[in-house]
């Protein structure tokens, strides 16, 4: 969504439309300038909040069998890791081939051996091993490339690179040569406007 439009439908919901558009060469409107730099990040917090895994995959949702077949890489103890793209914002669902069932974000440990969960780092290395259920961490971790963050998955048991299923949201973020809100599922237009509304209405 273009940050302009979203700014007219924010100075709706405050009654001040239409607000003054900024000309060739001038500085953004105040209001267009506060909505350009809180978007992104209330976008992805939405963005977070509705895509749990129990529901529809989200619009944006990004199909990563492919991406996973490529990257995956075998560790020690028999865990694989994979670093996610750079606009990986939250994993939607995985399951992978012989898994018995899906893990979604929102119950994503669910496949832990519970006594492994209970023990933490206690637990002996023959649970991380062999779990008895899919087993899918999330964590964040340096490139050592790029110098830059981003999140790697670790799973296990891996019997072969390939996922039945695999869908991870994408963070919604500010294009700027195009001013636009990208991967901002349409359902959270209305909600975006009323966060950004919440917060400019007390200014």
């Amino acid at each position: 969504m273009k940050i302009s439009r979203l700014t007219d439908l924010v100075a709706i919901r405050l009654g001040s439309y239409p607000c003054r558009r900024a000309s060739a060469g001038e500085a953004a409107s105040d209001l267009e300038s506060m909505v350009r730099a809180a978007a992104p990040g209330l976008a992805a917090r939405l963005t977070l909040e509705a895509a749990d895994g129990s529901g529809p995959p989200p619009a944006s949702t990004v199909d990563f069998r492919d991406y996973l077949k490529a990257n995956l890489k075998a560790e020690s103890g028999g865990i694989h890791s994979l670093a996610m793209p750079a606009d990986f914002l939250a994993l939607h669902s995985l399951r992978m081939k012989g898994w018995p069932a899906t893990v979604i974000r929102q119950n994503r440990l669910s496949g832990v051996n519970p006594l492994r969960q209970a023990l933490g780092p206690a637990a002996p290395a023959w649970m991380a091993v062999r779990p008895t259920l899919p087993w899918l961490e999330c964590e964040t971790h340096l490139d050592p490339d790029s110098g830059t963050s981003g999140t790697l998955i670790r799973l296990c048991p891996v019997e072969t690179p390939q996922a039945e299923s695999a869908l991870y949201v994408p963070r919604p973020c500010l294009d700027e040569a195009s001013d636009t809100l990208t991967h901002l599922d349409a359902s959270l237009i209305e909600p975006l406007i009323e966060r950004l509304y919440d917060i400019f209405n007390n200014i």
